[in-house]
């Protein structure tokens, strides 16, 4: 359970996930949830009671098992006060400035592509 800035608790459900506001967009937010992917969340009628979100609130989420994309959620509430070990593990994803993205990286050997060249073949003999 954790306190509201009201001062009344909340219950976090089991399934619901932590995410971090990044932008609003009217009806909905941009929000990075923990595990570094980007949704589009929407304010739940308990959600909307409580308070204004703003951007860098941290919030109680629940993603949308029924979609295979995953890319929706629900906001279920305010996350207050935010608990110190949440704090760091958003820090880090900001840090990073990762979007999510798969990013491929190269070792230090380069690809040989010095192999013979279609000029240097001979296609009538094949």
């Amino acid at each position: 359970m954790s306190k509201t800035k009201r001062g009344e608790e909340t219950n976090i459900p089991s399934f619901a996930t932590y995410g971090k506001i990044k932008k609003n967009n009217g009806c909905h937010f941009d929000v990075l949830c923990i595990d570094n992917i980007h949704r589009i969340g929407r304010l739940t009628k308990k959600a909307k009671q409580k308070q204004k979100y703003q951007k860098d609130d941290y919030v109680v989420i629940g993603i949308w098992e029924f979609q295979t994309a995953r890319t929706h959620c629900d906001i279920l509430g305010p996350l207050y006060p935010v608990p110190i070990y949440i704090q760091e593990i958003f820090n880090k994803i900001d840090s990073t400035n990762n979007t999510g993205d798969i990013v491929f990286t190269y070792g230090d050997t380069e690809i040989d592509f010095s192999g013979p060249s279609t000029a240097d073949v001979d296609f009538d003999a094949i």
